[in-house]
């Protein structure tokens, strides 16, 4: 599910899931924090990468051309022939990858077009367009390791908000003063920052970094800049003020896209057991509806007290089991039937739909044109052990025994 400013879906609907589970699908809204970061770039940069993209995505002769001229470039006849990678615009992983390709093959693609003569990129490989190439490459990679993160599958609910947390605090300790990041508190520390006026720039200023202070961090992070000084000088200079600008744009995205204030996942990190929070447990109650209804908050309160009298035991069980929180949990049905519904519902909360959309790719490759009679236990079969087999599959003995029966 987007966020309410991103089209494609009905504030209605966004709505109706937000009352269930209050939820939204994460990978999507850092996409779009990505989109909207990256205006803050010049135009023509992406039109660099667009244009060499497509210029070999779609001729096969010119991939084969091309590859030939790799061969001068070659350390060793083993060396492997790279290509230029695809740009998809709905797709900003694909920018980055891309990105970074162009800049490996740069000394490549300046034979290439003056071999072939495309006299149209003589301007595109400019010294300047590289040397912003790369610091494009620098920030979006800052971004992706979000948005890679929020594709992985394997992720509890009760770890998102920590996670989004760490990408506010370091991509504001950028652009913001040190003193405004100075807590320990890594909560504290967010909501500090969040409420500064990120949609008034002229009262944030007054809390952001001067440009020679942003600088300086700046090459502190990324020293492979320095050389920059010395051999494209006015060119270097002009970098700072665009990278400062697009970790402003960052943060304004990510506090008017991500859902810092979610009370559900501001809550079911007490599913961890990692300290007693009573209200935590109380708020998931009052969010799950359909799970504790309202006369029996008492009953959520005696499991509470409870839980608490036993909570160190419970913290060294849940250790036992290498912190598997659904083997714990469904464990203690007995014990705390309505702290452990909580707990398992907070589970199977998703963050994000990549899971869902990557198993229909996955079922278009198992049910086939010519396979288009499986049934729907088959193909549900087929997607489980497509799934448990990622790293190995292995027939057991057990198996055979049932398959043989």
């Amino acid at each position: 599910m987007c966020s309410k400013k991103d089209k494609g879906l009905t504030n209605r609907i966004i709505e109706k899931y937000e009352q269930t589970c209050g939820t939204i699908d994460l990978c999507h809204c850092f996409n779009n924090i990505c989109k909207y970061s990256l205006k803050k770039f010049p135009s023509e940069l992406l039109q660099l990468v667009k244009k060499i993209s497509s210029h070999f995505g779609s001729s096969s002769l010119r991939r084969a051309n091309f590859r030939e001229v790799q061969k001068d470039f070659r350390e060793d006849e083993f060396s492997d022939f790279l290509k230029v990678l695809p740009y998809v615009s709905h797709r900003w992983s694909s920018l980055l990858k891309s990105a970074k390709r162009i800049l490996c093959l740069w000394e490549n693609l300046e034979v290439y077009f003056v071999q072939y003569n495309e006299k149209e990129f003589y301007s595109l490989m400019s010294p300047k367009n590289r040397l912003y190439l790369e610091l494009l490459s620098v920030l979006l990679d800052r971004i992706n390791s979000s948005i890679k993160y929020f594709e992985s599958d394997n992720h509890e609910f009760s770890s998102i908000m920590p996670k989004l947390h760490e990408t506010f605090i370091l991509t504001a300790k950028f652009v913001l003063k040190e003193e405004n990041c100075s807590s320990d508190d890594n909560l504290t520390l967010c909501e500090t920052i969040l409420g500064l006026p990120w949609g008034n720039r002229e009262k944030l200023q007054n809390e952001l970094k001067d440009s020679q202070t942003f600088k300086e961090y700046f090459l502190k992070k990324y020293s492979d800049f320095r050389h920059y000084s010395v051999t494209q000088k006015e060119d270097f200079e002009g970098l700072f003020p665009i990278a400062q600008e697009f970790f402003i744009e960052v943060l304004v995205q990510l506090k008017d896209r991500i859902p810092y204030t979610n009370k559900i996942l501001n809550s079911c990190s007490a599913i961890r057991l990692q300290d007693f929070k009573a209200e935590k447990w109380k708020i998931l109650a009052n969010q799950f509806s359909n799970i504790v209804l309202k006369n029996n908050m008492n009953s959520v309160q005696n499991e509470l007290d409870i839980l608490e009298f036993n909570f160190k035991d419970l913290g060294l069980k849940l250790a036992s089991l290498s912190q598997n929180l659904i083997v714990f949990w469904s464990s203690q049905k007995s014990d705390y039937p309505l702290l452990s519904k909580l707990a398992l519902a907070c589970i199977t909360l998703s963050y994000s739909t990549v899971s869902i959309e990557r198993t229909f790719s996955i079922l278009r490759d198992i049910k086939t044109p010519k396979r288009n009679k499986l049934c729907f236990a088959s193909m549900e079969a087929c997607l489980l052990i497509h799934h448990d087999s990622k790293d190995g599959f292995q027939v057991t003995q057990e198996m055979l025994e049932k398959l043989l029966k």
